[in-house]
C-alpha cells in the first residue's frame, strides 16, 4: 500500500483491487451491491486506480478512477459520513479533476471537498437509482415459454457496434471513443446477451463475469427503437438475472432516476432502490 495522506485519525491510500475487496468484504454489512462502483470497476483497457479511507484504523470508504473517467466512491452509512477534509485526502489520492459518481448523501461533501482541491465546478450529468434483487422474489423471474439467450461472437461485431453508439446517444453517456475496441473487449469478456426472434435482435443486456464481494451489474440494457414497448426489455433483464442468480451471485443494476419508464420496469421484475446517487461532470 502507498499512503498518501495521514494523520491521527484518518488516512487515504491507494490499493490494489484485491485489497479493495478485501476492505469491502468485511464492510458491506449484506449489501455488497450498494459498492459495485469501485468493486467492479476492474475491467477494460485503460489504467484503474482504487483508494480507501480509513478512519481509526477501520476502512469506511472506498473510490476508484480509470483514465480521465469520472471518480466512483462508496461509503458506510452505518458510520458518520466522511468529511470534506477526509473526502480530499481520498481525492488527492485517486488523483484526477474528472466527475463523481456518490451518493445524494455525500454529494454536499464530494463537491466541497472537489472544489478545496481547485477541481473545476461540477454540474448534475444525471440522477441514478441503485437497484437490489432480493432472493425472495425469485419466483417473479419465471418465464413461459423460457426465452433463450445467446453470446454474440465476432459475426455480430457490426450490430452490437450500432447498439453501443446509440445507447450512448439516448442515455447521453456518450459514444465509446473506439466502437470497435469497446465491442472487441465486451464480446471477449462474455457478458452480452441478445434476445431474438426469427432472426431479428430485439434486446441486448449485460452482466459482469466477475464477481465482486459476491455481487456483479447487469446493464447495457437496449431495445431497438421499432421493438419497444413489447416487453423485450423486461425479458432479457429477467433472464439474465436468473442466470446471476443460479451462479450464486447477488445481482444488481443501475437507471437514470428520471425515467418513470425503467423504474417501474425493474420494479414489476423484482428489483428493489436501494440507493440514490448523481452523476457529476466538470463544468466546460
Amino acid at each position: 500500500m502507498k499512503p498518501s495522506s495521514s494523520t491521527d485519525n484518518f488516512r487515504a491510500y491507494c490499493c490494489s483491487l484485491d485489497e479493495l475487496n478485501a476492505a469491502v468484504e468485511g464492510i458491506h454489512q449484506g449489501l455488497p451491491e450498494r459498492w459495485t462502483l469501485p468493486t467492479n470497476f476492474s475491467s477494460g483497457g485503460k489504467e484503474k486506480l482504487h483508494a480507501l479511507l480509513e478512519r481509526n484504523d477501520e476502512v469506511i470508504a472506498a473510490c476508484s478512477r480509470g483514465g480521465d473517467g469520472p471518480r466512483l466512491l462508496a461509503a458506510r452509512h452505518d458510520r458518520p459520513d466522511p468529511s470534506v477534509v477526509e473526502l480530499m485526502a481520498m481525492f488527492n489520492a485517486i488523483g484526477g479533476d474528472g466527475g463523481l459518481v456518490v451518493s445524494r448523501q455525500l454529494e454536499a461533501n464530494a463537491r466541497s471537498a472537489n472544489a478545496a482541491l481547485g477541481g473545476r465546478p461540477l454540474v448534475e450529468h444525471m440522477p441514478l437509482r441503485l437497484y437490489r434483487f432480493p432472493r425472495e422474489h425469485v419466483d417473479r423471474l419465471q418465464q413461459d415459454p423460457r426465452p433463450v439467450l445467446r453470446t454474440p461472437g465476432a459475426g455480430d461485431s457490426e450490430a452490437l457496434a450500432g447498439f453501443l453508439d446509440r445507447f450512448g446517444v439516448e442515455t447521453g453517456l456518450g459514444a465509446p471513443d473506439n466502437t470497435d475496441q469497446a465491442v472487441e473487449e465486451a464480446i471477449d469478456r462474455g457478458g452480452i446477451r441478445m434476445l431474438e426472434q426469427e432472426g431479428a435482435l430485439l434486446a441486448i443486456a449485460q452482466r459482469g463475469m466477475t464477481p465482486s464481494v459476491g455481487q456483479v451489474r447487469i446493464g447495457l440494457v437496449y431495445v431497438p427503437e421499432r421493438y419497444r414497448r413489447m416487453g423485450h426489455a423486461a425479458t432479457i433483464v429477467r433472464a439474465i438475472t436468473l442466470e446471476v442468480i443460479n451462479d450464486d451471485i447477488a445481482p444488481c443494476l443501475f437507471t437514470d432516476a428520471a425515467n418513470e419508464g425503467t423504474d417501474a420496469l425493474y420494479k414489476s421484475i423484482g428489483y428493489e432502490p436501494l440507493e440514490e446517487l448523481v452523476h457529476l461532470n466538470p463544468e466546460p
